[in-house]
């Protein structure tokens, strides 16, 4: 489970999950590479404890497969309501197709400093690993979440986030790290 400080102008990219009212994991989606050499970054990743709101989480902790599974009766909604509140959103945003992101904040507190992010939530519907095609109708949902001006990118899923959904993110984090403003 990591997620590292990297500089504001990086694209960053984290899962989490959550039940109820408290946050039951929180991981990352993209892990560096050494074989990358770019003078440009050192990192995709963001550690969940440097991410003020979930500083509270027990790094330790993985859940059971009976725990696991207890995602499959988490809805969409009550993750969203969870995640607005711990960032202190006013309003839950509803949902509609073709919508370029779940929620939008820039209450993200990283070192100290606010960060707009943009969250994928995808609920127990389907049940198993992420692939592209859980994505939306056409399958465009990532692509849309990449093209919101933020900092942190976030993909939220009750189960587990499959290989090519994480290359893709990987992908469009790595552009967004060019096309990114500079805020420090």
């Amino acid at each position: 489970m990591t997620v590292s400080s990297a500089p504001a102008t990086q694209a960053r990219l984290a899962a989490f999950y959550l039940s109820r009212d408290r946050v039951l994991v929180v991981g990352d989606l993209v892990a560096g590479s050494s074989m990358l050499a770019s003078p440009f970054l050192d990192t995709l990743e963001l550690r969940p404890e440097a991410i003020a709101q979930f500083a509270g989480m027990d790094e330790k902790w993985f859940p059971t497969d009976a725990e696991f599974k207890r995602m499959r009766d988490v809805p969409e909604q009550a993750v969203k309501e969870l995640l607005c509140r711990l960032l202190s959103e006013h309003s839950v945003p509803s949902d509609w197709g073709g919508e370029e992101s779940d929620v939008l904040s820039a209450n993200l507190m990283i070192e100290g400093r606010r960060h707009t992010g943009a969250f994928l939530l995808k609920g127990p519907a389907r049940f198993h690993p992420m692939k592209p095609t859980d994505l939306g109708k056409t399958g465009d949902q990532l692509y849309r979440l990449f093209n919101i001006p933020a900092q942190v990118y976030v993909v939220q899923h009750c189960h587990d986030i499959g290989a090519a959904v994480r290359k893709q993110a990987e992908a469009f984090a790595f552009t967004r790290s060019f096309m990114a403003p500079r805020t420090r």
